[in-house]
């Protein structure tokens, strides 16, 4: 199989681009990524002479590069996007031409050269996706939230370990982390791994899928457990406090 990883040299793209050229060796990759803030091409050295890695340095919103790439590959995955979105409110104009124009130009050259994909996603299979998800909307004050159902005892340890955090103690950071992660790894099923087998897709497809979701989780995952061994106990139980006040409804 081929693929383009858009984004590739970035923090998560470069992890995928890594763990993916490990675990399969038959499958070529071509790294798109025009090297903006946020990637570095250090975090690829590991796989810089394997034959079957190519880095090219270009936009996503170069039309013509995209269209050239894409009527080649097997499979697109995309990872491009401005970061730091605090960044839009001062210039939103790169955020516009990266995250919407750019995933609009891969989004067309995909109809264009791979129109068997298109069918992936047709009403038949949409229909009942939004369905599902329509129904973790919640409007609050405004806001929209997907919400999702928690045990009422995974909500109390969280709680019982926030307290903790709260008045001083701070060898209670890692667990306190490490029940926020099993909070979001809930919400991961509910949102995206249950809706998911609603489109059908094929084994290949699916495995796929299943693939780069417990990929990109579980870098998420180590980043948060790194972050217990590098933050004070005070701003450890800043962090869960706004994390429980999410947290209002439990199940």
């Amino acid at each position: 199989m081929k693929l383009l990883v858009c984004g590739g040299a970035g923090f998560i793209g470069s992890a995928f681009i890594r763990n993916y050229l490990i675990n399969h060796t038959d499958s070529k990759i071509i790294n798109l990524d025009i090297l903006t803030i946020g990637s570095n091409l250090k975090n690829l050295h590991a796989v810089n002479d394997n034959p079957n890695y190519k880095f090219l340095k270009d936009d996503i919103t170069n039309e013509s590069a995209v269209n050239e790439i894409i009527k080649d590959v097997d499979l697109v995955i995309n990872f491009a996007a401005e970061s730091h979105v605090d960044r839009s409110i001062s210039n939103p104009k790169p955020f516009i031409n990266t995250n919407i124009l750019g995933t609009y130009s891969i989004l067309e050259a995909i109809r264009k050269y791979m129109p068997w994909s298109v069918s992936f996603f047709g009403n038949d299979r949409l229909v009942p996706l939004v369905e599902d998800l329509s129904k973790t909307i919640r409007v609050e004050d405004e806001s929209v939230y997907m919400t999702y159902p928690i045990e009422q005892q995974l909500t109390q340890q969280v709680k019982a370990s926030s307290q903790k955090l709260a008045e001083g103690e701070s060898r209670e950071i890692a667990n306190s982390l490490k029940l926020l992660t099993e909070v979001i790894d809930v919400g991961v099923t509910h949102l995206i791994r249950e809706p998911k087998k609603s489109l059908k897709f094929n084994f290949v497809v699916d495995k796929t899928l299943n693939g780069v979701i417990n990929m990109t989780t579980h870098l998420g995952y180590k980043r948060l457990e790194k972050l217990g061994t590098q933050l004070d106990q005070q701003v450890a139980a800043t962090y869960v406090d706004h994390f429980l006040k999410f947290m209002r409804h439990p199940a």
